[in-house]
């Protein structure tokens, strides 16, 4: 399963897309997927655990961001279904 994702994730090219920088699998127990970073944390962190309000314009555009990304995930020659877009 962590092999299939790193293929997938090492072939998305997309702005609204996270980027794969690479993968850590020093133990069979435990490994890693590194990713592009990002500051002020994550999308969820922003929504729902810092204590920021957000005027609706940029509510607005993260959502055309998150539905530009969904559509290119699903646009592709093998569709990506991504199941767990909350976090």
């Amino acid at each position: 399963m962590f092999c299939r994702e790193v293929s997938i994730l090492c072939r998305l090219n997309h702005p609204c897309v996270i980027q794969f920088m690479g993968a850590c699998l020093d133990d069979p127990s435990q490994f890693a997927i590194v990713t592009q970073y990002v500051s002020g944390g994550s999308l969820f962190s922003l929504l729902h655990e810092q204590k920021r309000i957000i005027d609706l314009q940029s509510k607005l555009i993260i959502a055309i961001d998150v539905a530009k990304g969904m559509e290119y995930l699903h646009n592709l020659t093998q569709p990506i279904i991504h199941r767990d877009l909350n976090r």
